[in-house]
């Protein structure tokens, strides 16, 4: 279980805290692309163009969705390190290694395999805004922007709201509280769990396997998921407001909104949720291979001493990510690793204002007796303080090995009114 710890980070108890020659290809043909800039004045690596609004319904077809990076120059090229990035923070790296001749690459926004001309971001969800102004950025390995295209989309090529989107929160129909054991191949979805009275989890597992948690919705309940001893758990398209807790750490399993004790692969992905007096509200103890990915919590009445957004690595769990969640106010520290191997923290937004407790945006330290190493931390954008104002955003112990990763921002600029949850 997930436990208090001290550290020195605050004099205080503390928290727990290929090698390929790309070529050209024909240009895309029925989207409306903005200008880019001019040939005068933009380098050889450029992007020429960019569909921001996919053809029918964006999350239904993530690979319409594309940004073209172009070398008008004759020379090879290396961008292995470069960054294609929109306005909110989200970004897709190029591969270390990779060159490109004089062509295009189509950046597309979900999963495939690359190929000469193409690249896959992988995402499940889309990334480009539909409506108002969006910007696409082109930035090289040092940092430094070198091209970027500006693109006015109107609001009748919105997309059309997805089934999540479109069913009111907590309307759905109220269920039970359920306990399933030496389960398997279950979907549970299209429920409501509320106010289920003090210490009850809405859903839990023990000894189960290929369970999938979707479209629920959790309201006033002390937990929301906790599997035990199980494999492949995904908690997909869900959301919650004010999970009660109590956030104390005393075994009863409560306090989260996800939580995966001695669990082997799974995905927690596509969630929001707001308030409540969380422990951690995504808590991985002892748990190895599974994804934390797009999902989006605020913290409203958090009171925690010991709490985060994304518990990623406790108790040695290992080849874990966490990436492009975004956090707000929620916990004492963003995301943690305390040990295991191959853990990754990778292109999350992480808003932390001064706050009683408040500690740092993401720390690496391993509070464990098994050894660590792997860790990685890459192009996060963190801005996050402790109570007293102070700069907070990032903190290793130095006894988890080398830290990989690069492309971080430990005070970027983030604004609090744009990263609000709406449930």
């Amino acid at each position: 279980m997930a436990r208090a710890r001290t550290s020195q980070i605050l004099p205080a108890r503390l928290i727990r805290l290929a090698l390929t020659l790309m070529l050209a290809v024909p240009i895309a043909v029925g989207a409306s692309v903005a200008r880019p800039e001019t040939a005068s004045a933009a380098p050889c690596v450029h992007i020429s163009g960019a569909r921001f609004d996919a053809a029918g319904v964006d999350a239904q077809n993530l690979n319409g969705e594309y940004v073209k990076v172009a070398n008008r120059c004759s020379r090879i090229i290396g961008v292995g390190g470069w960054r294609v990035k929109d306005r909110d923070g989200n970004r897709y790296t190029f591969a270390s290694g990779v060159r490109m001749g004089k062509g295009t690459i189509y950046v597309h926004t979900g999963k495939g395999a690359n190929r000469p001309g193409h690249r896959y971001w992988g995402r499940t969800t889309p990334v480009w805004n539909n409506t108002g102004t969006e910007t696409a950025y082109l930035i090289n390995k040092a940092g430094t922007v070198v091209s970027k295209l500006t693109k006015t989309v109107s609001a009748t090529s919105a997309t059309p709201p997805t089934a999540e989107g479109s069913t009111a929160f907590g309307s759905r129909p109220q269920s039970v509280a359920l306990n399933l054991r030496d389960c398997s191949d279950v979907t549970i979805s299209d429920k409501t769990f509320k106010d289920l009275g003090a210490n009850v989890i809405a859903i839990r597992l023990v000894n189960c396997t290929n369970v999938t948690i979707r479209d629920v919705d959790f309201i006033n309940v002390a937990e929301g998921v906790y599997a035990f001893n199980s494999s492949n758990i995904r908690v997909i398209d869900s959301r919650y407001q004010n999970i009660t807790g109590p956030h104390e750490r005393v075994g009863l399993n409560r306090g989260n909104f996800v939580q995966f004790h001695d669990v082997s692969g799974g995905v927690v992905a596509r969630n929001k949720g707001k308030g409540g007096d969380t422990e951690d509200v995504v808590s991985l103890y002892h748990s190895s291979n599974v994804v934390v990915e797009d999902n989006h919590f605020e913290g409203t009445n958090w009171s925690s001493s010991s709490g985060s957004g994304i518990a990623l690595a406790d108790g040695a769990s290992s080849n874990n990510i966490a990436r492009r969640n975004t956090l707000v106010n929620i916990g004492q520290v963003g995301i943690f690793i305390a040990g295991g191997t191959n853990n990754k923290i990778q292109d999350n937004v992480i808003y932390g204002e001064p706050r009683t407790g408040s500690n740092v945006g993401i720390y690496v330290w391993n509070q464990s007796s098994s050894p660590c190493s792997g860790a990685e931390v890459s192009g996060n954008r963190v801005h996050f303080q402790k109570p007293d104002g102070t700069r907070s955003g990032y903190w290793t112990s130095g006894n988890c090995g080398t830290v990989a990763g690069s492309g971080n921002d430990y005070w970027a600029p983030l604004v609090l009114s744009s990263l609000r949850v709406a449930l």
